[in-house]
């Protein structure tokens, strides 16, 4: 058997091997050395001369150092010295005046970027949202647990009738009981047009002629109503295609899609994708 190899005085990275020891880790002699900080460690030979340790540990804090770092609207002050699964947890800021403790893992991947404070920030409101009433949801589809086909209409298991009622701007309106389904619809489709169609006028006037624009050109023409096709013009929305204003519209079959102005007005689009699938297939 060789003997072991003498490295005393050697230098291996910051540390400085002074004395073998009389311990052995792994069948390997462990070596007592200083590091350039001046703290002594022991340190087995094959650590040593693999480069696998090359300090007592300060270059690993100093790589792993956070301070003065901003993480999102944190920023990192000091190391609390505490630990949650050999993560150093980090004294941080917030914009918002907020003082937390983070994971130093949590904010270096992202995954916490404030005190909290972004998860309760209003979100931005929806482009067809006016007066807290959202213009899409007005002539949207029946919801799926819908029994009568019909939104605002619906059976009444108790008192063995049809139940209409109408909901806008947070609030329910009764419309009545009633022995057929026709007549409910009807009284419903009344309280539509009475209710929503004032609404839609007044977001369709918004939404072409927007209060304190100077932006030049001519504003697009009010097609709200009128019928192409199979479909009929509800309101516009806020978006645009190739500087096309985009209208939501029904078709005759009861769907809402968007189509782009200038496809209703050229012809370019009639009615929905389902109807239009449905008369090519009648074609063939």
């Amino acid at each position: 058997m060789s003997a072991p190899v003498d490295i005393r005085g050697k230098v291996f990275g910051e540390l400085t091997a002074i004395e073998p020891t009389g311990l052995r880790r792994g069948g390997r002699i462990v070596w007592r050395c200083r590091c350039s900080c001046g703290a002594e460690v022991f340190v087995p030979a094959k650590e040593l001369r693999s480069g696998n340790t090359k300090s007592c540990g300060h270059l690993k804090k100093q790589t792993n150092d956070l301070t003065g770092q901003r993480f999102g609207k944190l920023v990192a002050e000091y190391d609390t010295g505490k630990r949650y699964q050999h993560n150093a947890v980090w004294h941080c800021k917030c914009d918002c005046g907020a003082e937390v403790d983070v994971i130093g893992r949590s904010l270096t991947s992202g995954n916490t970027r404030s005190c909290g404070c972004l998860n309760h920030a209003p979100r931005a409101a929806s482009p067809d949202v006016l007066d807290g009433t959202r213009a899409s949801a007005l002539n949207s589809k029946p919801p799926s647990n819908n029994t009568s086909g019909v939104r605002g209409v619906s059976w009444h298991k108790q008192k063995q009738d049809w139940e209409a009622y109408i909901k806008f701007k947070g609030q329910h309106f009764h419309l009545g009981h009633y022995d057929t389904l026709e007549e409910a619809r009807a009284v419903r489709e009344k309280a539509q047009s009475m209710i929503y169609g004032d609404f839609l006028r007044y977001y369709t006037e918004l939404t072409l002629f927007p209060p304190g624009n100077k932006k030049a050109g001519r504003p697009p023409a009010n097609i709200q109503g009128k019928r192409y096709g199979s479909l009929v013009a509800l309101y516009p929305t806020n978006r645009r295609v190739n500087t096309s204003l985009v209208w939501r519209c029904q078709c005759d079959c009861g769907n809402l899609i968007d189509v782009r102005q200038n496809h209703l007005q050229t012809g370019h689009t009639t009615c929905c994708p389902e109807c239009r699938l449905k008369d090519r297939k009648e074609r063939k």
